[in-house]
């Protein structure tokens, strides 16, 4: 999935603010405006958006703490689906 997706995602979904639009993928995005509800929101935004499921060992804080995180859930979701 491409960055920008994720991104525009985090943006909307997640309320995350972005000064420039760009996003470091170890920021720590419950700093930058996620909150818990927030996550749930990217969580089934993407879920709707790819057709996936965040399997239920996913579903914690510490995959949506940062773009990388989120990327590396993704990755592993896609994997399990092959």
């Amino acid at each position: 999935m491409d960055d920008s997706v994720i991104i525009e995602i985090l943006k909307n979904a997640g309320k995350v603010s972005l000064a420039d639009g760009k996003l470091d993928p170890a920021l720590d995005l419950f700093e930058h405006g996620l909150t818990s509800f927030n996550s749930v929101q990217v969580m089934l935004t993407i879920e709707e958006k790819l057709g996936i499921y965040f399997p239920d060992d996913l579903i914690r804080r510490e995959t949506f703490q940062s773009l990388g995180n989120l990327k590396a859930a993704l990755q592993r979701i896609n994997a399990d689906n092959l």
